[in-house]
């Protein structure tokens, strides 16, 4: 079964941040610490914005109630903005591998002067100092300005106008940062930033007008200074990797060789053929960890065997190996005290092994499709709406269907199943069984699919049941 790159235009947003002058670093710890003034029982909510693993770098932090104090670490490989959510106020700062910041944050201020009063000590003090505020506003003079949506006027105009206001918020960035005092490497960041932020704003919309001039237009406004998309020192933003992922799309849907049936070799080619940079190796890595993930190491030595000559950075390189075993480890064998199933009774079973192996000995021989849901959520609802369909195609293969419900209330799950005609095997996860199977199978939102074959290995799958033939085709590759 040739493997389509199905995710060719789609937005890569599971992406890493990489300082220029750190092509090929090397993780280590990075501490936060922090008080925050007039705090009541409250947590926040720090990313380190760290894409190279399965799962994500944030980390909600509970405010000490006594004294008010928070702590976070996280390793770091490279230098780049990192954000706390606090209420609904979101606080950049700039953190690097084997850092140790503390960070005042004023809880008893609710006005806009809430960002001046953030107080830095420790590592970066000199550039964190004043920038939460410079962020904040820069943030504001895209948000106010409406002509970055205007897509009435033709599209070379459109992309003139977008480099003649990328010119004067640069200007006005430049004045803002010398009234405020603020260090040069702060006034780099927020330029930037704010070029990155433009990029990110910028796309034209309308229908009217030839798509392929539009993205060759776009393509330059990439390119072109100050933007200058292929510049490493742009991954100091979190919003750099958003807007290369775009980027990557235009240099494909500018190539007249590539179409929606390209495989993944072909355009990871097109892309190399590109002039050099990191840039380049970081647009490749996330296709490459991104068909990972999603197909398995398999499918990555079928048709992309020879990846690491398309990659110049050993880091990537290396990256992607540890990605492979993360990918091949992480779908272990949890041993769970109790899991609960729903047959004409509920009852609570307890597996011999785990529930990997426990599934393998009632289904001998078949591929399972694992649901993953809540019963809160719509989504997941919807999709079971669609699973007649799938049960009546694959009635008679080797194919069983599991429904894990998670993060919901027992007692309405039984009553949930039977409204909803769920069919196959149903099994509920609490408390330490449902964090054990969370963590073991990075689950982080609802619906997630995965598919287990016949020899009891299991890959998360993008198919949904509304998939219909996709999925099908899907499962039959695997019997």
């Amino acid at each position: 079964m040739k493997k389509i790159l199905f995710l060719f235009f789609a937005f890569i947003f599971t992406v890493p941040q990489i300082l220029a002058e750190a092509v090929n670093p090397e993780y280590k710890q990075t501490i936060i610490t922090g008080e925050v003034k007039g705090a009541v029982n409250e947590e926040l909510k720090v990313n380190f914005c760290d894409r190279f693993t399965l799962g994500n770098s944030s980390r909600i932090v509970v405010i000490d109630s006594i004294n008010n104090q928070f702590y976070a670490e996280y390793p770091m490989a490279i230098k780049n903005n990192i954000t706390i959510l606090f209420r609904n106020n979101f606080i950049n700062f700039i953190a690097g591998p084997g850092d140790s910041i503390h960070i005042k944050i004023p809880g008893h201020i609710e006005d806009e002067s809430f960002f001046e009063k953030i107080e830095f000590s420790g590592a970066n003090a000199d550039v964190n100092n004043g920038l939460p505020a410079g962020y904040k506003y820069s943030s504001n003079l895209l948000r106010k300005d409406k002509s970055l949506i205007n897509f009435e006027i033709p599209p070379q105009e459109y992309f003139s106008y977008i480099r003649k206001i990328a010119k004067g918020f640069s200007d006005s960035i430049e004045v803002y940062c010398r009234i405020n005092n603020l260090s040069e490497e702060t006034k780099d960041f927020l330029l930037h930033n704010l070029r990155t932020d433009i990029l990110n704003y910028a796309g034209y919309g309308n229908k009217n007008y030839d798509r392929q001039e539009i993205n060759r237009l776009m393509k330059e406004l990439y390119e072109d200074l100050p933007f200058d998309i292929r510049n490493n020192n742009n991954f100091i933003s979190m919003l750099h990797p958003y807007v290369l992922s775009v980027y990557r799309n235009l240099i494909i849907s500018n190539n007249k060789n590539i179409n929606k049936e390209s495989d993944i070799e072909t355009v990871i080619r097109s892309l190399y053929n590109n002039p050099p940079g990191f840039y380049k190796d970081y647009i490749i890595f996330a296709i490459i960890s991104d068909f990972i993930e999603d197909s398995g190491e398999d499918f990555l030595n079928a048709y992309l065997p020879e990846w690491e000559k398309y990659l110049d950075s050993e880091f990537l390189i290396n990256r992607i190996k540890e990605f492979i075993s993360e990918v091949n480890t992480v779908f272990s064998r949890p041993v769970l005290e109790k899991i609960t199933t729903l047959n004409s009774e509920p009852e609570v079973i307890r597996p011999d092994t785990d529930f990997i192996s426990y599934l393998q000995q009632k289904h001998p021989g078949k591929v399972l499709y694992i649901d993953v849901y809540a019963t809160w959520c719509p989504p997941c609802i919807s999709e079971f709406k669609q699973t007649g369909y799938l049960h009546e195609q694959l009635k008679n293969k080797e194919v069983g269907f599991v429904y894990v419900c998670m993060d919901s209330e027992e007692k309405n799950w039984p009553g949930f199943v039977n409204k909803h005609g769920i069919k196959g095997d149903n099994y509920y996860f609490s408390g330490k069984e449902m964090q054990i199977l969370r963590d073991t199978y990075r689950i982080q939102e609802y619906p997630s699919y995965f598919i287990m074959d016949k020899e009891g290995i299991i890959y998360p799958t993008q198919l949904r049941p509304s998939d219909k033939d996709k999925l099908i085709n899907e499962l039959e590759s695997h019997l």
